[in-house]
Formats: structure tokens, sequence, C-alpha cells
């Protein structure tokens, strides 16, 4: 499942019992995250019913998972970085026995609790577990944003500032600033107030405040070699390679 897919049957209150969340765009998981979270225990009880747990032994994630939700209709159980997902990783429990007490469990998992495998980065799919979770879980990939789909982005967090943005200056900012949505998610705060009470925000505006990412700065430094000015270009590679952006 696509990460827009989870968005959108979250929206309509659908909700598996498991997942697993893997892929390169961070900041958007970590957001798909807390959104199920605060769907799943939502209420005046909710750090009650919301379990963390980091790489846990087979016995201490079923019992999180088997206690009863307090006050609630659901109990939310965050599994982070298990080593039975990732490779190379110690552990000190025996994982084939793991994996093959967790694949009896899942198949008897409360309907009262929701469970979210949490990897940074993408899961290994050689591991017993994720092949275990192919079958009895939803495993949601959350690669980078097309062009579409950041576009879309940046455009609906302005929205929520009250301002506007065209798809050339959208364009601009993901190129001045690169694609990094942690990034991007300050330069928009910053640039929603520097705009003030003007709702558009304009080329001007991202020129004024946004910070240049590496691919920005190399282009400015090879338009500056190209239309002759040698010396610009030179002091421009000096600054990159002294802040450490070439090596």
């Amino acid at each position: 499942m696509k990460h827009s897919e989870l968005f959108s049957a979250l929206k309509k209150g659908e909700m598996a019992r498991c997942y697993l969340f893997e892929g390169e765009e961070e900041f958007t998981k970590k957001t798909a995250l807390k959104m199920i979270r605060e769907k799943a225990t939502g209420g005046d009880f909710a750090a009650m019913n919301d379990t963390r747990l980091m790489d846990p032994a087979p016995d201490e994630l079923i019992a999180a998972a088997e206690t009863l939700p307090f006050m609630s209709d659901r109990r939310f159980v965050e599994v982070r970085d298990s080593a039975m997902l990732q490779s190379g990783k110690a552990k000190d429990y025996d994982e084939d026995d793991a994996v093959k007490r967790l694949n009896d469990y899942f198949d008897h998992l409360p309907e009262s609790t929701v469970i979210v495998f949490f990897v940074h980065g993408k899961a290994d799919g050689r591991k017993k577990l994720y092949q275990v979770l192919k079958k009895k879980a939803v495993i949601v990939s959350f690669d980078p944003l097309d062009d579409r789909e950041l576009a879309q982005w940046i455009a609906s967090t302005l929205k929520k500032e009250g301002k506007k943005i065209s798809l050339a200056t959208c364009q601009k900012l993901w190129f001045s600033a690169g694609r990094d949505l942690t990034l991007l998610y300050n330069e928009i705060g910053k640039l929603a107030a520097y705009a003030g009470d003007r709702e558009e925000i304009t080329d001007g505006d991202v020129d004024a405040v946004c910070v240049r990412s590496t691919e920005y700065k190399v282009f400015d430094m090879a338009d500056a070699l190209f239309s002759g000015q040698g010396g610009k270009a030179l002091r421009m590679l000096e600054a990159l390679l002294r802040e450490g952006f070439l090596t």
C-alpha cells in the first residue's frame, strides 16, 4: 500500500489491526504514525492506551497487545526498529522462535489492538518476520514524493497557513531548498511568516528567506562560470568546499 492510500483509508475511518511502516520518506511516515495513533487512542485517556516499544522480545509485544484498552475502544502499540526486520542488528532473543510465536499470535490479535511496526528506512525483505507481515499485516511504503505529490504537499501545507503558491514557485522552492520534507516544512513556516498579511507566496519570497540546497549552489556556480564570471565561480567553489558541501 502507498502512503497516500493509507491516508485515504484513515480519513474514511478504516483501520487495520497491524501495519508495517517502511520507506525513505521519514517526515510522511512520522505524520502517518501520529495520525493513526490519534485515531486509535483519541480521547481523555489517550496516554493510557498508547504503548511504545523499542525492539521488543515477543513476550513483551504480546503482553502489550493483550492489554485491554482503558475507557477506550482501542489500544495502540508502536514497535520501533525491530531487529527482526533489519539485517545485522543484535538481539537478546531467538529470532526463529520469536517469529514463530508472532506468526501464531497474529491470527488471534485482539480487535481492540492496533500495532504499527515502524522501521527507519527500508525493512529487510529477506527477514522471516517481514514475510509473515506480508501475509498478516498491511505494509505501507513511504517513498519520496514525485513532483506532482510534492507540489500538492507544499500547496496543502501553505493553505493551512492561509497562503497560496503557484506551481512554478513550488518548483523554485524545492529546487532552492531541496526535497527533504522536514527541511521544506521549516522553510514553509518561514515563508508564511515573511509574507505576513499577503496571501500569495512569490519567487521573491523564496529568494529572500529560503536556504539554498547544494544542488542550487552548484547550479549558481556553473551559471557564473558559463557566463564568464570565473572569479565569482571560484569564490563560490571555495565556499562550497569550506562549508563541506563538496569533497
